[in-house]
């Protein structure tokens, strides 16, 4: 990795988290965390469609902006919270949406790159 390379990523990866921490404070409520979703969602749309650019920017944008954007350890914590204060369906509809919406949107992003 070269020097510019490496201060991309970093400053991408700062970045990131502004960015993830505004959207999820904006968006987020107790009911539901729409917030960290519509992160997660964006972040792997992204992914998909910068999945087949050159390392050096997969580097940047992938690992360091987009690693440091959307969050696994939330969508953890909040999936708990969820079923903790409202149930196991709205934990479990949570999660899926997640899931499934996360792939959908990665291979979105993979079809308007022209990968899929």
């Amino acid at each position: 990795m070269t020097a510019l390379v490496g201060a991309a990523f970093l400053a991408a990866a700062g970045l990131g988290t502004v960015a993830r921490v505004v959207a999820a404070g904006l968006g987020n409520r107790p009911a539901w965390p729409v917030g960290t979703l519509a992160v997660n969602l964006l972040g792997a749309f992204v992914l998909g469609l910068t999945s087949e650019t050159a390392p050096e920017l997969l580097t940047v944008v992938g690992t360091g902006a987009l690693g440091s954007f959307t969050t696994w350890s939330t969508v953890t914590a909040e999936t708990y919270a969820l079923d903790r204060d409202n149930g196991r369906g709205r934990a479990g509809a949570y999660l899926a949406v997640t899931l499934v919406g996360g792939v959908g949107a990665a291979w979105a992003g993979l079809a308007l790159a022209g990968l899929r």
